[in-house]
């Protein structure tokens, strides 16, 4: 088994490639991997809000999700959702 990690400049997603060999044909397994960490405009899109919501949601120190590393703010997905459920109970 080969495996290969590639990234699509296009979209920004991160894929892990598996080939298998058996019996002289090549198997080829992807599987797409799922960033941890938001940065503002893939929250805005995860989200479906605009950028001023955003980052306001962002700012608040209460909401359990945001992850500050320098200057950036950036949102922790599992945490996000966990978030995002609590809002709907």
């Amino acid at each position: 088994m080969i495996m290969i990690l590639g990234y699509c400049y296009g979209c920004g997603s991160t894929f892990l490639y598996k080939f298998y060999v058996n019996w002289s044909v090549i198997f080829i397994e992807t599987i797409q991997i799922e960033k941890g960490l938001l940065n503002l405009d893939a929250f805005c899109e995860y989200m479906g809000i605009k950028k001023t919501k955003a980052r306001e949601l962002l700012h608040n120190p209460t909401n359990g999700f945001t992850v500050r590393i320098g200057n950036r703010l950036y949102a922790h997905k599992g945490k996000l959702d966990e978030w995002l459920l609590e809002q709907i109970l």
